[in-house]
């Protein structure tokens, strides 16, 4: 059983603990609200569990689930607990607002 910690209690968060849980692994959620950690964690059930934020985590794969704008902050929050870990980054640098890059990208055209 791989133990698997979640940083972010959103949406992506969510799905990707609820397949965690599904496939019968452990998962550690950890969010800046601790709230909103422990309701992720009671709504995914079975081995899931909430953690205080800076708390020390012990999942072997580590994703970062979070907005693009934080994951530098949170990648040095939690630096010194991730040498030895598979770390997953699922961001994506985009204006939640409208859904498009950031000012200064460009995007490619297929075709």
């Amino acid at each position: 059983m791989t133990r698997v910690t979640i940083v972010g209690a959103g949406n992506m968060g969510r799905g990707i603990g609820t397949r965690v849980v599904a496939g019968g692994h452990q998962v550690e959620i950890v969010d800046h609200d601790p709230a909103q950690a422990e309701q992720l964690a009671n709504d995914l059930g079975g081995s899931a569990a909430a953690l205080d934020p800076g708390a020390r985590f012990g999942g072997e794969v580590v994703v970062f689930a979070v907005y693009y704008p934080g994951i530098k902050d949170a990648v040095q929050q939690y630096a010194d607990q991730l040498a030895g870990k598979v770390v997953v980054d699922i961001t994506n640098p985009v204006d939640t607002q409208t859904w498009d890059p950031p000012t200064g990208t460009r995007r490619r055209r297929r075709g």
